[in-house]
């Protein structure tokens, strides 16, 4: 069986698709205007910013990544990337996603945790991160309820 969508990648005011990176990055415009943080004044100059958004996309992507089956992971890693360019109704969870990931960088402190490391202070021990440290607790919830962190093997091919 083949899988196929007709919607193609795409930008609107929400996201960009970046054909390149093969993955889509949140607006600036649509962070300042939900969640009214400007990043420009929070992290400095547009490059910062554009850095910053490609980093939450890639840390999103790899968790997303991740979560692919071990048994044919060559094919189940393609449907994952598949679904996430073309899948409509998984894009608006991808948005969510996103806007949620960086209103947790910016009022927290997670993503300066997750390259340093953690202080247990109850053993008084720092303790390395795992892997999927770095993505809050909020964006993991969005993704299992997307249906993209299915684990199983897909028993169908992309184009």
């Amino acid at each position: 069986m083949e899988f196929t969508l007709k919607t193609l990648p795409f930008t609107d005011a929400k996201l960009k698709y970046d054909e390149a990176e093969e993955m889509y990055i949140i607006k600036d415009d649509y962070i300042n205007n939900r969640l009214n943080i400007v990043l420009s004044e929070e992290l400095g100059s547009d490059n910062e910013v554009n850095a910053f958004l490609y980093e939450i996309s890639d840390k999103l992507y790899e968790y997303i990544f991740r979560s692919a089956n071990k048994q044919n992971k060559s094919n189940n890693l393609k449907i994952k990337q598949y679904k996430l360019d073309r899948d409509h109704d998984l894009r608006k969870y991808l948005a969510k996603a996103l806007l949620a990931h960086v209103r947790a960088s910016i009022r927290t402190d997670i993503d300066r945790m997750s390259d340093e490391g953690k202080f247990d202070f109850e053993t008084n021990m720092r303790r390395d991160i795992k892997a999927n440290d770095h993505i809050p607790t909020s964006v993991k919830d969005i993704l299992e309820q997307s249906g993209i962190m299915y684990r199983g093997v897909y028993k169908y091919e992309t184009e």
